[in-house]
């Protein structure tokens, strides 16, 4: 008897990006909170605020500037295993 079997792999990587440092004064929305609060607020809403660079002279959000920050960790996790029979 043949079989055809194939491997599945699973697991999630997990990648940390070089961090920035923003001054909060420059975002009118985070004006009055707190450490905890500003940075809260900016994980929930880093599309909505605009990045405040010198000779920066497009649209450009904190999400987009993080994004492009160069990886500094990858891990990956949960990695498993399985042998499973083929099927088209």
């Amino acid at each position: 008897m043949k079989i055809k079997i194939q491997i599945l792999e699973g697991f999630y990587t997990t990648i940390w990006k070089e961090p920035i440092e923003i001054e909060t004064d420059d975002y009118p929305q985070l004006e009055g909170m707190t450490k905890e609060e500003a940075i809260e607020y900016v994980s929930k809403n880093p599309h909505n605020l605009q990045l405040h660079q010198e000779g920066l002279d497009m649209e450009w959000s904190l999400y987009d500037e993080l994004m492009d920050q160069d990886t500094e960790l990858r891990k990956e996790k949960n990695y498993e295993t399985d042998i499973i029979e083929w099927r088209p």
